[in-house]
């Protein structure tokens, strides 16, 4: 399994306003359906700590906005709160089109789109 080492500078949103924050990401490759794929995991200053795994490439998500294929599907958790797992749609060239919690069941959908 390949493993690289990325330096990313992001912008986070505090509780006093915009803040500055270094992330060191780690990526993995991984293969799913004969596909490498890039699994990212996170960890940020400000406490933050997601980590993302690929389920299932080539779905189809339908939501208000549209109709989409080859579809992305991940399941994104973190150490900070073990409960929040949810399972995120994201297709090409549009990016997270629906999220839903697999604690509460509630959905997140994309409803439009702007620019």
């Amino acid at each position: 399994m390949a493993r690289h080492l990325i330096g990313l500078t992001v912008l986070a949103f505090a509780a006093d306003g915009l803040e500055r924050s270094d992330v060191v990401v780690l990526a993995e490759t991984k293969v799913v359906d004969d596909v490498t794929c890039v699994v990212v995991r996170d960890t940020a200053r400000l406490n933050g700590k997601d980590e993302a795994e690929v389920l299932r490439l080539g779905e189809q998500a339908t939501v208000p906005f549209g109709r989409y294929d080859e579809v992305l599907v991940t399941r994104d958790f973190t150490d900070l709160d073990p409960d929040a797992v949810e399972h995120k749609f994201f297709a090409p060239g549009v990016g997270v089109v629906k999220s839903v919690s697999l604690t509460s069941g509630e959905e997140e959908v994309l409803v439009s789109m702007t620019g």
